[in-house]
């Protein structure tokens, strides 16, 4: 699963909305979840990748289906990802709004490798997130994660579908971390583009260096879990038409954060939403802009031509003792 859109598509700053809301379950009591004992093997899904799939035709819908399981944080896995992101706070406790999508990726690629996705899940395009962190995530607690497939929609060139998850602890009625996964999957489709050709617009803020070392792939694939072959050496990103590894959308996402949000005190709870528009090729040497404005802070890393990247807002809640699962 890469981290890049490739539908070439263009928007405006403003496009980019913070999600107010986010389900905490599936609208249909049809859905039947795989219940898991432990987290699944990655390199075993990654070879399931391999096992032809016959597609989906355009107008049909991927089937609905879900995957629970119980799953911790290990501290060496909590520190690991903060630094390589480039957070650097000594408290252990803090586990940023971003961390929990990682931790779920097994559970992704789960349903993505499952008999019932009728693609393959190598050509399937990581394009958005929206994220909701009601409460902080305790990480000496074992964590429910639950994630389901949910509405496809075509578009031209192919077709979106949605995946949800949730991260419940202490039994809790309602989960303190929700997530929607935008999912592209090229497929033959009459639809027509109906977007315009006008360019990116950028956002008036501070400009700074984005510069990436050729191995960054392959230091974060570990964490993450990710070993996508577009991520980690030039060989292996030219079978998927890279000329170059390109690194996880995930980490510039992190990262960006960890230069706007140093505190991990202000990342444990708020609303975020990121757009995954084009590939940053490593090694790297371009730019990224931060904004602030109305409490959200908005991030743009560029492309070394000047092309919108990746797009970010964030708006951080304060923590409090009386911080309700209903807030944000």
């Amino acid at each position: 699963m890469g981290n890049t859109d490739s539908m070439n598509t263009t928007h405006s700053t403003e496009g980019i909305t913070l999600p107010h809301d986010l389900p905490a379950q599936p609208n249909s009591d049809q859905i039947s979840f795989d219940d898991l004992s432990e987290s699944p093997s990655m390199l075993k899904m990654y070879l399931k990748i391999l096992k032809p799939r016959p597609g989906l035709k355009e107008g049909d819908s991927v089937p609905k289906y879900g995957v629970e399981c119980m799953m911790k944080i290990s501290q060496d896995w909590l520190n690991a990802y903060t630094q390589i992101c480039g957070w650097t706070s000594s408290n252990q406790d803090l586990v940023p709004i971003t961390a929990p999508q990682v931790l779920a990726a097994p559970l992704h690629m789960y349903l993505l490798t499952h008999q019932l996705f009728p693609s393959s899940a190598l050509g399937v395009v990581h394009a958005e997130n929206e994220m909701i962190a009601h409460k902080p995530i305790d990480p000496k607690l074992p964590l429910k994660v639950k994630s389901w497939i949910g509405e496809t929609h075509w578009k031209a060139r192919g077709f979106q579908v949605d995946m949800y998850t949730t991260v419940s602890q202490n039994d809790e009625e309602k989960p303190r971390w929700l997530a929607k996964t935008s999912l592209f999957r090229t497929a033959k489709t009459s639809q027509k583009s109906t977007h315009s050709s006008k360019t990116d617009q950028l956002i008036n803020g501070d400009e700074q260096a984005l510069q990436l070392s050729a191995n960054l792939g392959r230091r974060y694939a570990p964490i993450a879990g990710d070993f996508n072959p577009i991520h980690l050496y030039p060989i292996t990103a030219k079978l998927f038409g890279f000329k170059r590894p390109i690194i996880h959308g995930m980490w510039t996402l992190g990262h960006l954060l960890s230069e706007v949000v140093p505190d991990l005190h202000q990342l444990c709870c708020g609303r975020l939403a990121v757009r995954f528009r084009r590939p940053l090729a490593l090694p790297l040497k371009s730019t990224w802009r931060h904004q602030t404005a109305a409490n959200t802070k908005f991030m743009q890393a560029l492309d070394p031509r000047g092309k919108l990247a990746v797009d970010i807002a964030f708006e951080a809640k304060e923590i409090s003792s009386t911080t309700d699962v209903n807030e944000c």
